[in-house]
Formats: C-alpha cells, sequence, structure tokens
C-alpha cells in the first residue's frame, strides 16, 4: 500500500535529519575542543594558539591517529617556541590531554549525544564497545550508526505496531486475492 511507500520516504528523511544533527554536534565539538586548546596554549604562551587549537580539534576527528598527531604537532610547536625549556612541552602534553578527557567524557556526550538525543552515559559506554569492536573505525561511526539504528527501530516499530496501517494491508491483500480468483469462480 502507499503508506508503507509514505513510512519509507519518513524513514529516509529521518536519517537525514540525524546524520546532519551529528554534523551539527561534531562543528560544536569542534568548537569546544578548539576553544578550550587555544585558551590552554595561550595561557602556556604557545604561539599562534587559535591557529593550533583549531588544527588539532578538527584532526580529533579521527579518534586515535588525529588525536596523536595534534598532541605532536602542539608539542613540537611548544618545544621549538621554548626551546631551552622542556617543562613547557610536558605542560603541553599535560594540556593536550586534560582536553582529551574532558572532550571524551563530558564535552562529545553534551555535544554529539544530545544532538542525537542519547543519554550522555550511552553515548560514552557507545564508543567504548564500537572501539573495541571496531577499532578507529568503529569509533568514529558507532555514534552516527547508533542513531540511525534508533531512527530505523523506531520507524519499523511504528510500522508494525499502527492498527491502521495494518487494516490497509490486509484489505489490499485480500482485494488482490479477490481479483486473482475472480475467474476462478465463474
Amino acid at each position: 500500500p502507499n503508506a508503507f511507500f509514505e513510512r519509507t520516504l519518513y524513514l529516509l528523511d529521518q536519517v537525514d535529519h540525524t546524520a546532519r544533527l551529528y554534523f551539527q554536534g561534531l562543528i560544536k565539538l569542534t568548537v569546544l575542543d578548539a576553544l578550550c586548546l587555544a585558551c590552554g596554549l595561550w595561557l602556556i604562551g604557545v604561539s599562534a594558539p587559535l591557529g593550533l587549537g583549531l588544527m588539532t580539534a578538527v584532526l580529533a576527528w579521527v579518534p586515535y591517529v588525529g588525536s596523536i598527531l595534534g598532541c605532536l604537532l602542539v608539542v613540537l610547536v611548544a618545544a621549538t617556541d621554548f626551546s631551552g625549556n622542556p617543562s613547557m612541552a610536558y605542560a603541553a602534553i599535560g594540556l593536550f590531554i586534560g582536553v582529551r578527557l574532558l572532550d571524551d567524557f563530558f564535552f562529545m556526550p553534551m555535544t554529539i549525544g544530545r544532538s542525537l538525543k542519547l543519554h550522555p552515559l550511552l553515548t560514552v559506554v557507545m564508543i567504548f564497545v564500537g572501539g573495541a569492536v571496531a577499532g578507529v573505525a568503529g569509533l568514529m561511526l558507532v555514534l552516527p550508526l547508533l542513531g540511525i539504528v534508533m531512527v530505523l527501530g523506531e520507524t519499523i516499530g511504528e510500522v508494525a505496531t499502527d492498527p491502521r496501517l495494518r487494516a490497509r494491508h490486509a484489505y489490499a491483500t485480500n482485494l488482490r486475492l479477490r481479483q486473482v480468483t475472480q475467474d476462478l469462480r465463474s
């Protein structure tokens, strides 16, 4: 029946909406990371803190590898700016680890998780599960896939439990059966 087609279009629209919300949350997360890193780098005294903060926040989109490259970039700049003072490089490492912890346990559940309407605890648990099951790819894909699976489950549940839609389907099936067997009765 046409109602199944309508539900399919609704499902595709909801999947598109979920993907859009994920990327909006990712942009918010990037801005928060960039600001925290830039403020910390500015307090330490590293040159170009806003540019470094933005680059490392964008690199953090790729879990593990991006964070390691971002940290390496920050440490190299701090070591270059303060070549006679190795404690600045250690301060940059400490700042970076602190911001990563804030990102993983507070910022990500509050930005991406809230965008997808997920509980913060579920967001953190799913990130751990995604990393354990599929490594780096799992970390990158777990939240958008979880959002899409939630939309699919919700829509399939609505279709399966909608009495009007089921009645229309039963009527259409009965009508087709009568049309097929009509010439057999004569």
